[in-house]
Parts: structure tokens; sequence; C-alpha cells
């Protein structure tokens, strides 16, 4: 059954990404306020280009950096307590930076433990439209999530391309469905207005991507998903196929 626990972890995706905005907006607005000092461990070394800094002398970069970045989370892991998070960003003066941040909870709070990161110091146009990339897969998750909701097998399977298969399980039960299958599967379920979900991680490459998404409460489960995405010749990216597993439910 879907426990206290699995409720918990499911919301710590939500609770990781609300604990970063100080980082986030300072890397935009270029001040490094209270709440961006107190997201850190104060032990927390910052590794890169710059050195092996202490939080105090990361916070000086920070504030006479000038801001203006736009920042795109790829990926948040977690386990228990403990998580991974790697950010990327583009800035005025265009260097393209990657983010690895490990953090650690302690009781309702996550901090950040410790960060590396790496810069390529040229303006990306491919990094930039990873940005556009990254919103349009958003949006293809958000078709699948919102059809799933409404029950509508029809609106959802627009989400896919016409010949994908999804497999996977549910109370140890195997299920390989055609579109069409699938279509006729989320229309007898009907409606699922509860589900939240998840977005854990987007890789993008070219024209193809993977993405990890997480829902809570389709079905009385707890599902991890795995889309394989591809982008179509007008620019749409459709589902081709899709793997997951129901790791618990209500009973």
């Amino acid at each position: 059954m879907i426990t206290d626990a699995d409720r918990a972890s499911f919301d710590d995706y939500g609770n990781v990404s609300r604990a970063l905005e100080p980082y986030t907006r300072a890397a935009s607005t270029g001040v490094a306020e209270e709440a961006f000092r107190t997201l850190f461990y104060p032990h927390a070394r910052i590794v890169g280009d710059s050195g092996d800094l202490t939080l105090n002398e990361f916070i000086d970069r920070v504030n006479r950096g000038g801001g203006a970045a736009t920042a795109l989370t790829v990926a948040v892991d977690i386990t228990g307590p403990a998580a991974s998070v790697k950010l990327e960003f583009q800035n005025r003066k265009g260097s393209r930076v990657t983010d690895f941040l490990l953090l650690y909870k302690m009781g309702d709070r996550w901090r950040v433990s410790g960060k590396v990161y790496g810069k390529k110091s040229i303006w990306d146009d491919v990094f930039q439209d990873k940005f556009a990339d990254h919103a349009a897969l958003d949006a293809a998750i958000q078709v699948f999530v919102e059809g799933a909701k409404l029950g509508d097998g029809d609106f959802l399977r627009t989400a896919f391309n016409q010949n994908a298969h999804t497999i996977g399980s549910i109370d140890g039960d195997y299920h390989d469905h055609d579109l069409d299958d699938f279509n006729i599967a989320v229309n007898d379920a009907g409606p699922a207005p509860d589900i939240r979900h998840h977005v854990a991680s987007i890789d993008i490459a070219g024209d193809a991507a993977l993405a990890k998404v997480e829902l809570l409460d389709w079905r009385g489960c707890r599902f991890t998903d795995y889309f394989l995405f591809y982008k179509q010749t007008n620019g749409h990216w459709q589902i081709s196929a899709s793997v997951y597993s129901a790791h618990s439910r209500d009973t």
C-alpha cells in the first residue's frame, strides 16, 4: 500500500526544488540573501575553476558576479534523506555552467553539503535550444498527466507516437500494451483527479530524450515511469516508448 513514507518521499521532489529557490534566485539577481547562506551546511565546499572555495568565499563571488543567469534543473535523484541535483545555467557573459549539488535532509529541511561545477565559456546556441526543448518536453509530459487525470485515453494518446508501446507491471501482473490497448486501459480506469507528479529528470541529446517521472495516486498506486521521446519533423516531442513500475499501492 502507499504508506506515509511513500508520500513523504514523493513530496521531497517538490521540497528539494523549493529548497533550491534561493540558489537559483541568487544566480538570476546576483544577490546571495540570508536564505542562500542558510541553504548550505557551514562546512560545504564549492569546487570549480575558481578553486576550492569556502561558503563565505563563494557567497562573495556570487555577490560580485552580477547575476542574470537562467537556470535549468536537469535531474533530481533522491534516496531517503540524501539527494543529488544537476543544474545548468546560461549567463549574460556567454558562459554555460553545469552545477552538481549534494543535499542532505535534517528533520524537514534540505541543505546543500557540497557543489562542483564546470564551465564552457562560449555562447552555445545548442544549449539555448535545450531550454526550449526542456519546456516542450515538460508540456508533452503534462499531456500524459492530464489525460490520466481525466481518464481520457484519446487525449492522453496525443502525447505518444502512433507506434508506441507501454510495458510495466501492477501488483505483479505484467502488461504490454500497444497504443490502442493503453487507450482502452486509461478509459476503463476512469478519472483520477488527485494524481500528482514530479519530473525527476530529463536528458536531451539532439532530437532524442529520456525522462523519468514520478506519479502518485493513479489507480491507488505510486508509479515510476520512464519515457523515451523523439522530436518530430514538426518540432513536437512525442513518446516513442515507456516502461513503468507500480511500486506501492493503496488497499
